[in-house]
């Protein structure tokens, strides 16, 4: 293991970034380290506490890139594989990340442990959100990581948005064991990357490399806790499970991407009480560390904060700006993804209870109603929280602090404008809705629905009408050609019931059937092509998924959901937004389908 630590040398800023540069490429063919680097590849790299800016990091990421792509008949592993790279405590901004994610990149089978604590990587302008975005897209195939740390980096609300984002549609990639060879690439990738573990035995201790943890029991989670010593697991192991298989292989690269990593630290990041809006979507998927784990090889010990135990897996505490509210949101989130991963036991407990005598078995039973009603009580709190928080934010941050809700309500107007047509307009909303818009601009409804027109010398009701068209007067109910006459027409209309009359239920069974979902829109376009033509117009693709596109497209379009926007009109404004984003399902960022 090639180790270039220089936290004890007394050199900082541009001068670091040269040093390490220049040991970087002595591992090169044909310089004088590359032997050794033939015979173990593997490095960590640790420049914490350096004062390295974006320049001093240019000085090296070139030369670890080009080590890293390296490869010849002579090296077929490389002269270079990243295991660990540490960062903190610098002065990185956004500008070093997109050579980072090249690093991360190559390193997507080696690196176990990334730190960027304590830089200025802050998410402000779109430049730096796409940056991170894309830094944070790079994670999208690492199988190996433990431990990613971001905290005390000013993120703020935007960088904690994009996160959310990205790790909400990312694939976490549950493969099979005994599935085919392309889940790390092809059969010869496999071939290499056992022969590179292969190499590497059990040194320093007993601190490397040992058999991965025993996996825990399908969804369940346990209270987060450092990673247990792996000197005294890997003492227990004979000589020939220190080393790794094709099958070791194919397991660890079964988990994938962000939500595989098992520890996320993102503790002091400027977070507003937005932030917990999308955070609490990422906590409620997140897997414990124990069951991600069991997916990953065995090692030297983490380093982790522990804040009194309240965080599982993702970290999120402390961080300051953060209201007592959403701090209860956050914790009722994970609690309850700990309740939902104790159905299962839930249900074998209660399997157990029938073969139990008949008092032990009532006591059970009882007991279990009991839990099931404090769930129930606390489901019905954990929604009041929700919308209590979402409110507040809104009215506090308002509706631009979010790109997902702005996007949200742009395609809503949009829509509303292209999609709302009069041919969907029910006669009981057309009713409702030309009311409402009367009683707002002052008309008087029972006067604007009084018929003005005068009949004319020919309208069948006039004097004399008899006796100047006898002819028409004799005329059967039923023309010639099968069309109502005037006066069967005028018998018809007496009968018609008007537009404010109630039409019976059970009039007919199409009444009570739901209408099929509309196909075809205006100018006779399918769905999937509005959609397309909307989402790119308000700039939503990327930030909406199509589920949610869809979802807006139908609501827009719909009388109704109008009706009831025009029954709230007087609400304060941050409120029917609220209304319009919580019936649309755009708060938060779905999961990927």
């Amino acid at each position: 293991m090639g180790r270039l630590n220089y936290s004890a040398r007394k050199i900082d800023g541009l001068k670091v970034g040269q040093v390490l540069a220049k040991d970087l490429r002595k591992r090169i063919p044909p310089e004088t380290a590359s032997r050794a680097a033939t015979r173990d590849p593997y490095l960590e790299i640790d420049i914490a506490s350096k004062g390295l800016t974006d320049q001093g990091l240019a000085q090296f990421i070139d030369d670890l890139i080009t080590c890293l792509e390296f490869r010849d008949r002579d090296h077929p592993q490389g002269v270079g594989r990243l295991t660990e790279l540490h960062l903190q405590n610098n002065a990185l901004t956004t500008r070093s990340l997109m050579k980072l994610s090249r690093v991360i990149v190559l390193s997507a089978g080696d690196l176990r442990e990334l730190d960027l604590s304590g830089n200025e990587i802050r998410v402000v302008t779109p430049e730096q959100g796409l940056a991170w975005q894309q830094f944070l897209d790079s994670f999208r195939h690492c199988y190996m990581l433990k431990k990613l740390d971001f905290s005390h980096n000013p993120l703020g609300s935007r960088g904690i948005e994009i996160l959310a984002r990205v790790y909400m549609r990312s694939e976490l990639d549950f493969v099979e064991v005994d599935g085919e060879d392309d889940v790390v690439g092809n059969a010869s990738q496999l071939e290499v990357l056992s022969g590179g573990f292969t190499s590497l035995r059990i040194e320093n201790n007993n601190q490397e490399n040992e058999r991965p943890l025993a996996r825990a029991s399908d969804g369940q989670h346990s209270k987060s806790r450092p990673l247990q010593s792996s000197k005294n697991r890997s003492s227990s192991l004979t000589p020939l499970e220190k080393t790794v298989t094709k099958t070791d292989i194919k397991r660890y690269a079964s988990t994938r991407g962000l939500r595989s990593i098992p520890y996320l630290i993102i503790s002091n990041v400027s977070m507003t009480d937005a932030c917990a809006i999308h955070l609490s979507s990422v906590l409620s998927i997140h897997w414990s560390p124990e069951h991600l784990l069991a997916y990953l090889p065995g090692g030297k010990a983490l380093s982790l904060p522990d804040p009194v135990g309240r965080c599982n897996g993702i970290i999120w505490l402390p961080n300051r700006d953060l209201g007592t509210l959403a701090q209860q949101l956050l914790a009722m989130t994970e609690e309850f993804r700990d309740w939902g991963s104790n159905s299962d036991s839930d249900d074998r407990v209660g399997q157990h209870s029938r073969r139990l005598p008949l008092a032990s078995r009532d006591r059970s039973h009882d007991e279990h109603i009991k839990q099931r009603q404090i769930r129930k009580k606390r489901d019905i709190e954990y929604m009041r929280l929700t919308k209590r928080v979402r409110i507040d934010i809104l009215k506090v941050e308002g509706v631009h602090s979010a790109d997902i809700w702005s996007a949200a309500l742009r395609m809503v107007v949009v829509c509303r404008a292209l999609l709302l047509e009069d041919r969907d307009r029910p006669v009981s909303n057309m009713s409702a809705v030309e009311t409402s818009a009367e009683v707002r601009h002052g008309i008087n409804p029972e006067v604007a629905q009084m018929d003005v027109s005068y009949p004319g010398p020919f309208h069948p009701t006039t004097k004399g009408f008899a006796h100047h068209f006898p002819t028409i007067q004799g005329v059967s109910t039923v023309g010639s050609l099968g069309t109502p006459s005037l006066v069967r027409l005028g018998r018809d209309r007496e009968h018609t019931p008007s537009r404010s009359a109630k039409v019976p239920v059970r009039a007919s069974n199409a009444s009570t059937s739901v209408p099929p979902q509309k196909e075809v829109w205006r100018f006779r376009l399918p769905t999937e092509a509005w959609r397309r033509i909307i989402a790119h117009a308000v700039n939503a693709e990327g930030i909406l998924d199509r589920d949610q596109q869809i979802q807006i497209m139908r609501y827009a379009s719909d009388w109704g959901a109008l009706s009831q926007e025009l029954a709230i009109s007087g609400a304060a404004d941050y409120q029917q937004i609220w209304k319009i984003l919580d019936s649309v399902g755009c708060f938060t960022y779905s999961p990927w389908s």
